[in-house]
């Protein structure tokens, strides 16, 4: 039996792409994002840090599209 190996490259592994709608809790801040989680993560990420205040924390919610 060969050895395991957690190497994605043998498998040919991409990152899943997806479409994403994104809603924050504390403002009317809506986005649609297509692309993968990384690219997700990074508008929420620019969102928190434009928006973010002691009392508001802006948390997004993120949904992918089926």
């Amino acid at each position: 039996m060969p050895p395991m190996t957690d190497d994605r490259s043998d498998a040919g592994h991409r990152p899943a792409q997806g479409v994403y709608d994104l809603h924050c809790n504390d403002c009317g801040f809506e986005r649609v994002v297509e692309g993968e989680i990384g690219e997700v993560l990074d508008v929420i990420e620019a969102h928190q840090a434009i928006h973010r205040t002691e009392s508001e924390r802006h948390i997004v919610d993120t949904e992918l599209r089926v």
